[in-house]
């Protein structure tokens, strides 16, 4: 019979260890396809479920900033008096939006 060293059967020993691993590793990646497949369907995100009431909750949080806005404005006679300070104020504010949402994405 011939004798084994410790070497050969560390080395059979990782083999199987590795096998058994890639074994497992298929197991898991074999049911993550299917969970993905079976959850897809499901996961839809929320807007694009039920587009109708995001724009309509859009529409309405835009409406009434805006009315709000107007009825603040018109409560200071300083910014009645001068609609080229709001319309320069607004504008500066969009451009600040605009360029701090292109630096984000």
């Amino acid at each position: 019979m011939p004798k084994r060293t410790n070497k050969t059967v560390s080395d059979k020993a990782l083999k199987t260890v590795l096998r058994a691993a890639d074994h497992l590793d298929e197991a898991i990646e074999s049911v993550e396809k299917e969970m993905e497949q079976r959850v897809s369907p499901f996961r839809k995100n929320a807007l694009q479920r039920f587009p109708v009431i995001f724009l309509l909750a859009i529409t309405f949080g835009a409406i009434t900033t805006e009315f709000g806005l107007e009825l603040l404005l018109t409560k200071y006679n300083f910014l009645m008096d001068r609609p080229w300070l709001i319309l320069i104020t607004g504008l500066a504010t969009l451009i600040f939006t605009g360029v701090a949402y292109r630096k984000t994405s």
